[in-house]
């Protein structure tokens, strides 16, 4: 997805600098582990709290998405911008927790 291919060049150029060592093996775990650990938690967060309000608001599925996609946004920003794996790994798992919700 959009977030793999980013945390791959932003993690190519991190190498570049030389800022964070030898990453190559943490590489494909990265870049898959967090961003789908936490798009399950925001699924499962996501469909709790929707279907507990579809009884009042019948378009809330829909809106729970417009929004998850709305405040996912930023993080995919901030994979591109930063400047260290960690910083990069928690904006890739921010970015998966609002992919799922």
């Amino acid at each position: 997805g959009p977030g793999t291919a980013q945390l791959h060049v932003q993690l190519g150029r991190i190498r570049q600098r030389r800022v964070a060592g030898d990453v190559d093996g943490a590489v494909g775990f990265s870049s898959l582990a967090y961003h789908h650990a936490f798009a399950l938690i925001g699924t499962l967060l996501g469909g709790k709290l929707s279907d507990a309000w579809v009884p009042h608001r019948k378009t809330i599925r829909m809106e729970f998405e417009c929004v998850g996609l709305l405040l996912g946004t930023p993080f995919i920003f901030w994979m591109g911008q930063a400047g260290t794996v960690l910083t990069c790994c928690v904006a890739l798992a921010c970015f998966g927790l609002f992919r799922g919700i």
